[in-house]
């Protein structure tokens, strides 16, 4: 979507979330003779042929919800959004002061109302939609939408501020060699991308951990998701913080689009375990990264060797990259003599430049491709 497509969808994101929160402050004024009212969906002007759909249509397309759960994740965000609504919770709860919905009221004052919404394994809770406040009773307890909801409701997308502490956004690489090019379409082919976040475990094996990275971001471009890099490092050994990075991941994939790299290269001691768990754990397109099969009990999936380039294909990245500055015979030699990864290769014009004041440019070439060897095993 380019940036005027992007401006047309915020602006008919808009008007449709106002029209279903003044729907629901509709139902909430309805409601106060003492019993639920349906009220017809509001016309919300969505443009036929607009590029996407309203934030919260794909949030009840994405987590299943029922005609009863999308109104009271509409009614929790409406606290935030249309003073109206919590003016309206005010009254219903005898107080003066603007407040939180519960689900008593909800259960009270909205349509086609089921008392399973509030269960923990169902979609509100278990996806981290919303959350209950402490509270003497259940049903009376404050209902809080999550931020990260919020703000995509309203047409901003962006990870959740507690993943984002160990996650990375990856870039895609375009200097892919074409064997990792075809690997990557082949690994495409293979994702199951869709509703109900099906689980497709993709393990890569390989030397070069950047490489296995480009890899999963041109596969993952591929299938129209975005890529999230964590190392194995950064992930939760504990297993209540395990959980709550799984919920919320499960989350922000089907928000965002996204699928997840856990890069197991450097697997720490005493790590093996828990990160077998974890995966266990979680839901959508998954890519694990590592230098060989970790030996440990995982979810089922499609594995994938990752090598290096061929020769011939190393030879032609390295003409592109030094240009006319180093002779073909001077690069036909190095790469018939070292095994390059493509981001050796990448790095190899700053690496030749720290050896060209003391050497012939065919001799800084061979330092910078020892060097760059060295630095890969």
């Amino acid at each position: 979507m380019n940036a005027a497509s992007q401006e047309l969808w915020l602006a008919a994101n808009q008007s449709y979330l106002a029209a279903e929160l003044a729907r629901v402050h509709a139902s909430l004024e309805s409601g106060d003779s003492g019993s639920a009212v349906a009220m017809p969906h509001a016309d919300a002007s969505w443009h036929e042929g607009m590029t996407g759909v309203p934030s919260i249509e794909q949030i009840v397309r994405a987590f299943g919800l029922s005609s009863f759960e999308r109104d009271v994740l509409l009614l929790v965000a409406g606290t935030e959004l249309d003073t109206r609504i919590a003016a309206d919770c005010a009254r219903a709860q005898g107080l003066d002061m603007p407040t939180a919905p519960t689900f008593s009221l909800a259960l009270a004052r909205l349509s086609d109302a089921h008392w399973s919404a509030l269960h923990p394994d169902a979609p509100l809770r278990s996806a981290r939609l919303v959350r209950l406040d402490k509270g003497d009773l259940l049903t009376t307890s404050p209902l809080k939408i999550e931020e990260r909801v919020l703000h995509f409701l309203t047409g901003i997308d962006h990870i959740d501020a507690q993943l984002a502490q160990s996650l990375g956004r990856v870039a895609l690489d375009e200097t892919l060699a074409a064997s990792h090019r075809a690997l990557a379409q082949n690994i495409a082919e293979r994702l199951q991308v869709g509703h109900g976040m099906p689980r497709t475990m993709v393990y890569l094996h390989g030397r070069n951990a950047p490489t296995m990275t480009a890899v999963a971001a041109n596969a993952a471009a591929q299938a129209g998701l975005a890529l999230y890099r964590v190392s194995a490092r950064d992930l939760p050994q504990d297993a209540a913080e395990r959980n709550e990075f799984a919920a919320l991941w499960r989350r922000d994939a089907a928000l965002s689009q996204a699928a997840l790299l856990v890069d197991a290269s450097e697997l720490p001691d005493g790590a093996a375990k828990p990160l077998g768990v974890l995966l266990e754990s979680l839901r959508g397109v998954v890519f694990v990264a590592a230098r060989e099969p970790l030996g440990l009990h995982l979810p089922p999936g499609v594995r994938f060797d990752v090598p290096l380039p061929s020769k011939e294909e190393q030879a032609a990245l390295c003409r592109a990259v030094l240009g006319s500055a180093i002779d073909d015979e001077d690069v036909q030699r190095v790469t018939e003599q070292f095994p390059l990864h493509m981001h050796d290769i990448a790095d190899l014009l700053p690496a030749i430049a720290q050896h060209a004041g003391a050497s012939s440019p065919a001799h800084a070439l061979w330092q910078a491709c020892r060097q760059a060897r060295a630095a890969s095993m």
